[in-house]
């Protein structure tokens, strides 16, 4: 006659089978959520793919076959991120993607010396620099030396230039009036924004607005935009004179009055 009862170990079995199943759902569970969030995530992030692929189309960009937009969440946002396209035939392609900085205190259509503000709206560039050999670039690239200087002197002739000069600066120029373009280690590698420069220039409206390294320290600039020295590097090397690079700056909101 068999037992009623379930012996030791014919009971530890049924508890691991048990725990077994269990553990098996759980399992199961897990990775359906976890899949499900993954989907859901990779639908968001071609949301904003899509989004993004659409701004080059409708902003005026003239003759520009290469399109630097810079998009941060509002105007007083230092962190932003930088998309790269480039125009072949009537599309747009996207060739660099990477997440950088600007002013310490966001950005501004109506950008002022000394605010901290990066200027929002849609630049050229004038050329490369940088205190290091030209990596390599199409764009006209000048390396620095010790005495270059870029000038905020409120004058219509030196405002927002590049001046050269082996005395010391702190005489020629004044107090806070100038930019070491040699020994400020973020331009290794830049780029000199075509903004408030030339004979239509407005003296007060900002000066030495440049696309640079981004600090170790990864704070906001005085009104640049900056971004990590290899894509900065790469960028530089891809932007081409022959396809009227241009750069874009500022929030959705902005980006959608176009």
């Amino acid at each position: 006659m068999k037992s009623k009862f379930m012996t030791p170990i014919s009971t530890f079995t049924a508890l691991c089978f048990i725990c077994t199943c269990f553990i098996y759902f759980v399992s199961y569970l897990g990775n359906t959520t976890l899949a499900a969030e993954i989907k859901s995530t990779s639908l968001d992030l071609n949301h904003s793919s899509k989004h993004q692929n659409k701004i080059p189309d409708k902003l005026p960009l003239g003759n520009s076959k290469q399109a630097i937009i810079v998009t941060t969440p509002t105007e007083s946002s230092v962190n932003m991120v930088l998309n790269a396209y480039e125009k072949t035939g009537h599309t747009w392609h996207l060739k660099f993607t990477t997440n950088g900085v600007v002013g310490l205190k966001g950005i501004s259509l109506n950008k002022k010396e000394g605010d901290l503000k990066t200027p929002e709206g849609i630049f050229g560039f004038l050329f490369e620099f940088g205190s290091a050999p030209s990596p390599g670039t199409k764009m006209e690239y000048r390396q620095t030396h010790p005495g270059d200087y870029w000038s905020s002197v409120p004058t219509q002739e030196e405002y927002n230039t590049w001046v050269t000069y082996n005395g010391d600066p702190e005489i020629r120029f004044g107090h806070g009036n100038y930019e070491n373009l040699y020994t400020t280690s973020v331009y290794k590698y830049a780029a000199a924004l075509d903004y408030d420069y030339g004979v239509n220039k407005v003296i007060g409206n900002g000066s030495a607005i440049f696309f640079h390294i981004e600090s170790a320290s990864g704070n906001g600039t005085a009104g640049c935009i900056a971004i990590p020295e290899a894509p900065l590097v790469q960028i530089l090397k891809w932007m081409n004179p022959n396809k009227a690079p241009k750069i874009a700056i500022g929030t959705p909101a902005y980006f959608d009055t176009f």
